[in-house]
Formats: C-alpha cells, sequence, structure tokens
C-alpha cells in the first residue's frame, strides 16, 4: 500500500468525563473509504501506548463498552474503538438467520476491515502522544478480524483475543507479537477447544501464547462490566498489555 495516496480527515466531538479524560470521535479517511474511530485518552501524560478494541457483530452500540475504556484508560492506555463494521453491516449481520450466512458475510468483508485497521495504524503512529506502542485486543468477531490482521502483518505489540479466533489453525508467525487469550468456560460460540487449539498452533509454530480461562460463563460475558468474571479478565487484559508494551 502506497501510504501516499492515504489522508486522515478529523472530525472531533471531543467531551470530558472527569478532569482530564477526553473523548474524540475521528474520521479515517483513505481510497477503501470513510471509518469512524472513537478514541479515549488517559490521564497519563506524555507519550503513551495505545489500544485497539474491536468489536463482535453488534458494534459498538452498547454502553459495556465504555466501562471497558475506562478500565484500560484508567492502567495509562489511550483506547481507539474503530468502527470496522459499518451501519450497512451491522444491518445486513443482524438479519442473517445462519452461522453459514455471517461466516460467508464476514469472508467477504474482511479485506475491507483488515485494510482500515492499517489505515488506523498510519493515522496512531502520527499523533503526538503516541509512544509507539499497540496493543488490541478483539472481542468475538472482533477477535477474529484482530488475529487475521495481524498474522497478514498488522505491526502491534501485543494481541489479546476474547472468545474468538480464525478457523485458520496454521498461522505463520515470523516476527508476530505474543498472544493471550480470554475464554469464558462455558462459550457455545466459539469453544474452549478452538481457543485452545489456536494459542497451541501459536506454540507450535515458534510464537508465544498464553490463556485465562474464566470459569462459569457464557460467550458474552466480557460486555457485562458488572460481574466480577468480567473484572477479572478486564484485570487479565491489562496486566498482559502492560507487560508486553513496557507500560508503567
Amino acid at each position: 500500500m502506497n501510504v501516499s495516496r492515504i489522508f486522515i480527515a478529523f472530525v472531533l466531538a471531543v467531551c470530558f468525563s472527569g478532569a482530564a479524560i477526553a473523548r474524540q470521535t475521528v474520521d479515517v479517511v483513505s481510497p477503501f473509504g470513510r471509518m469512524k474511530v472513537e478514541i479515549i485518552t488517559s490521564e497519563a501524560t506524555g507519550p503513551r501506548p495505545a489500544a485497539i478494541i474491536l468489536s463482535g457483530s453488534k458494534g459498538f452500540g452498547s454502553s459495556p463498552y465504555d466501562v471497558i475504556a475506562e478500565h484500560f484508560t484508567r492502567a495509562g492506555l489511550d483506547v481507539y474503538l474503530p468502527h470496522l463494521l459499518t451501519p450497512e453491516d451491522l444491518e445486513k449481520i443482524s438479519a442473517m438467520k445462519s452461522a453459514g450466512e455471517r461466516i460467508a458475510y464476514y469472508d467477504q468483508r474482511r479485506r475491507d476491515w483488515t485494510r482500515n485497521l492499517s489505515n488506523l495504524m498510519f493515522h496512531l503512529n502520527r499523533r503526538p502522544e503516541h509512544d509507539g506502542r499497540v496493543g488490541i485486543l478483539g472481542i468475538s468477531l472482533g477477535a477474529e478480524n484482530a488475529a487475521i490482521a495481524v498474522l497478514q502483518g498488522l505491526p502491534v505489540d501485543a494481541v489479546v483475543l476474547v472468545d474468538g479466533v480464525p478457523s485458520d489453525q496454521t498461522p505463520s508467525l515470523q516476527g508476530k507479537p505474543p498472544f493471550h487469550l480470554i475464554w469464558g468456560s462455558e462459550d457455545r460460540v466459539y469453544s474452549v477447544a478452538s481457543g485452545t487449539r489456536f494459542a497451541e498452533a501459536i506454540k507450535s509454530a515458534g510464537g508465544k501464547a498464553s490463556m485465562t480461562m474464566i470459569n462459569g460463563v457464557p460467550h458474552d460475558f466480557f460486555l457485562k462490566p458488572d460481574t466480577t468474571q468480567a473484572e477479572e479478565a478486564y484485570r487479565s487484559a491489562i496486566d498482559f498489555l502492560k507487560s508486553e508494551l513496557g507500560a508503567d
């Protein structure tokens, strides 16, 4: 990709929650289209690492993502919420009746989603508050998208996958970052076995992978921030990212 062809349009709607936590909405525009990105900055001063969070198939239209972002900003990470799924994507996905339909649609759209993630990295690296360190966390479909983008070369430093992995279990890992998987033991959408196989494939290919099992919870537990299980998962994700990114 010729980055000179990419340009960034900023449409900022800044509001404040608390004394020094700012939220922005930014349009990242490229030859491949326009993507809205919400940015929630931490209270940390000076250059700092970033955490990109990718939603599941219902997008960011739920308040749990605000609570999740707050946990990460409190830990000193700036949070980026890229709306990879367009309103048209969300409408089409919600109308689909079978898993097969959804999987075929995801495969059809994946190239554009991956390109938009690459464009976000270009934008992120131009921001003066960013110190060059990036972690990515994906939830469900977002975990699939995160893993595929990273395995295809997205330049991040650490990856957290929550209840979601790609079906390809033979990743090429030369120069790839460490992975940490977080799984609900009662997940019936992406089985525990699928997560375990992916982690083992990573390690067999010479990469680093760890896994945290959250007992007694179903697929969507990460989006229930008022539970102790979700709190445990947030701590696991944040501790991993801070350790791998070298964050204070």
